[in-house]
């Protein structure tokens, strides 16, 4: 997948940089997602895609159901499915409590829906204040993430339609509006 304007090669170097210096105080992925969430990852059947919003009355998140779906989006291909595992599976990409700062809770507008065997992970991203919500059956995790430009990236090529050209925001805010009031009536 060819990567947007944002993101750079000096960029890359920041974040091979960074991933180096905090390797140390981060502990492995699969001690903190579930066991159901990482068979689901493992070998996922096919991973869809959605923009959604967030109604007031969500809230912590759950699992896609409770969101408005505005929009459904192309299946991954095989590469964005790896590509999207690799920063999954990083240690480097989940907030590690370092540096420590307030941030607002974060509001997905970005889904992927992960299938497996009848079984279903549901990946919220928030693409404006970085994080993710991993909402598999019982289980839920949710954290800030460091993979802001990449998920954007895959967002844009997913949903090129609605993806704000200027790159003043991630999404053409009349559009995102105009599903909202179609889809509320």
């Amino acid at each position: 997948m060819p990567l947007n304007s944002h993101s750079t090669k000096s960029y890359q170097d920041y974040r091979k940089a960074f991933t180096e210096s905090i390797q140390k105080f981060n502990k492995p992925v699969e001690s903190f997602l579930g066991s159901k969430t990482q068979k689901v990852l493992a070998k996922p059947e096919k991973v869809e895609s959605y923009l959604v919003f967030i109604p007031d009355s969500v809230f912590p998140p759950k699992n896609l159901d409770a969101y408005l779906i505005l929009m459904q989006g192309p299946n991954l291909t095989p590469q964005q499915i790896k590509m999207v595992k690799e920063l999954i599976f990083d240690p480097a990409s989940h907030y590690n409590g370092s540096p420590v700062f307030r941030r607002l809770p974060h509001v997905p507008e970005f889904a992927l829906r992960w299938k497996r065997e009848g079984e279903f992970l549901d990946l919220l991203i928030d693409l404006h204040n970085p994080g993710w919500d991993f909402v598999c059956g019982n289980e839920w995790f949710s954290n800030w993430n460091w993979v802001e430009d990449e998920m954007i990236d895959l967002a844009w090529s997913l949903f090129p339609n609605i993806a704000d050209p200027s790159k003043n925001d991630v999404w053409i805010q009349d559009k995102i509006k105009q599903l909202v009031k179609i889809k509320t009536g």
